[in-house]
């Protein structure tokens, strides 16, 4: 079955070289030419992913971003952006991107990451659904809906914060370190944003909070990087 591709772009040529690149590959290319009305787009479409550029006619490319994660849903989505700074790519992630590529860039490259983040996406969700929620201290990891819940609150988490809270869940009280947390959330392309991690660690904290726990529930280990606090029980 081919991979469906949303790509959101005002670059008419860009966009045809895409779509007639994408075709040895099996990625079928539907086009968006401005930041409008995207969320019903990608519901309307159902693409497997998205290819979105960060500059925009209607509304901007983070903009957009907000809104598809602010509707909670979570299609892997890749954006693009002639801007070269690295601030630029930590916001991007931190909203809810998945990967980022700069401009101009290889045609084989973006083939490249959209098949990444593809396996990447899929072999979560394969183990998600097969496991549990992870309850630690009344504090549960809804897997299936990326959801922080405790008692009647609930907090929306974005693939990056649910992936790093996960992984510090399953094994509360053990510290992990960034570049870990890092690799886990991100793969292969870890390295290269691995100053966002004290950004979704915090983003995190105020979401504890908000559900009514401690922020101090995700502990800095100074010099070695993150744990989940356990509750001693006597």
């Amino acid at each position: 079955m081919n991979i469906k591709a949303l790509v959101i772009d005002d670059d008419k040529e860009l966009q045809n070289l895409l779509h007639q690149y994408f075709l040895t590959y099996a990625i079928d290319t539907f086009e968006h030419l401005n930041g409008l009305n995207v969320p019903e787009k990608i519901e309307d479409l159902k693409p497997d992913i998205v290819i979105l550029d960060y500059m925009l006619p209607g509304k901007e490319g983070f903009e957009v971003l907000k809104e598809i994660r602010n509707t909670g849903n979570n299609i892997p989505v890749i954006m693009l952006t002639a801007r070269g700074d690295e601030m630029d790519k930590i916001l991007g992630l931190e909203l809810g991107a998945d990967d980022y590529i700069s401009k101009p860039f290889n045609p084989r490259e973006i083939v490249a990451r959209i098949k990444a983040v593809l396996r990447r996406n899929n072999t979560t969700e394969a183990k998600d659904s097969a496991s549990d929620d992870i309850i630690v201290d009344g504090i549960s990891l809804e897997q299936s809906t990326y959801r922080l819940i405790k008692n009647d609150k609930h907090e929306e988490l974005s693939l990056t914060e649910f992936k790093i809270l996960k992984v510090l869940m399953t094994r509360p009280g053990m510290i992990f370190s960034r570049d870990e947390l890092m690799n886990y959330a991100r793969g292969r392309d870890a390295a290269a944003f691995d100053r966002s991690i004290d950004m979704h660690i915090s983003k995190l904290r105020n979401k504890l909070v908000s559900i009514g726990d401690d922020k101090d529930r995700i502990k800095t280990s100074w010099g070695s990087g993150y744990m989940f606090k356990k509750k001693v029980t006597q």
